[in-house]
């Protein structure tokens, strides 16, 4: 059910979220809210499949190194997290909008597919390391299929929430929702030995 009250306003933050204000004058802004935060974590991702086209693109001639590497760490350490963080989100999300069936079914079928990419993530790890130190490679075919399944599933999953469940933050969370969010992604991070800047 939609929470309301005086001092549970939101406004519109530069990167089409919320970020967190007072019904009284002279509050600020503060850059780092968790909305924010997810969004710049949502980008990331999207800037995470273009890299993993880049390299399928690349696998027939001289694959950059340092960019493997990179996804490697992107895939292995910040993905959970960032897909963590969502489902943080989402539970809030599920708490406060009126259709909280249709929305529980949604945050499934969001669950279930961040699993599979993370089963995705699994099977890239010592492709990308052999990527990496120009190892000989048995299958291209078999290594650009993966990565571009991973790729293409990622970027359908992240319009589709776009479309479903990311307005609904917009619509229905409270500063104190926005609040327990920021709680979450610290404790998200500390997890797994990371810091939130």
């Amino acid at each position: 059910m939609m929470k309301s009250g005086s001092n549970n306003r939101t406004e519109k933050g530069k990167f089409g979220r919320h970020l967190a204000t007072s019904n009284r004058g002279g509050g600020s802004k503060n850059p780092a809210t968790p909305l924010v935060i997810i969004e710049h974590e949502r980008r990331d991702q999207q800037q995470l499949c273009n890299s993993l086209e880049l390299v399928a693109d690349q696998l027939r001639e001289k694959v950059d190194g340092y960019l493997c590497e990179s996804i490697y760490k992107k895939l292995r350490f910040d993905l959970p997290v960032y897909h963590r963080n969502e489902e943080s989100l989402f539970g809030l999300i599920s708490r406060n909008t009126p259709t909280t069936l249709e929305v529980a079914q949604i945050i499934k079928c969001v669950r279930q597919e961040h699993a599979i990419h993370n089963c995705y993530a699994d099977e890239l790890y010592d492709s990308l390391r052999v990527l990496r130190s120009r190892g000989d490679i048995q299958s291209y075919d078999a290594i650009g299929y993966m990565l571009r399944c991973c790729f293409e599933t990622m970027r359908r999953h992240l319009k589709w929430e776009d479309l479903t469940l990311m307005p609904l933050a917009d619509r229905y969370l409270t500063t104190e929702d926005l609040a327990n969010l920021s709680a979450m992604l610290a404790e998200n991070r500390r997890d797994i030995g990371l810091n939130i800047v």
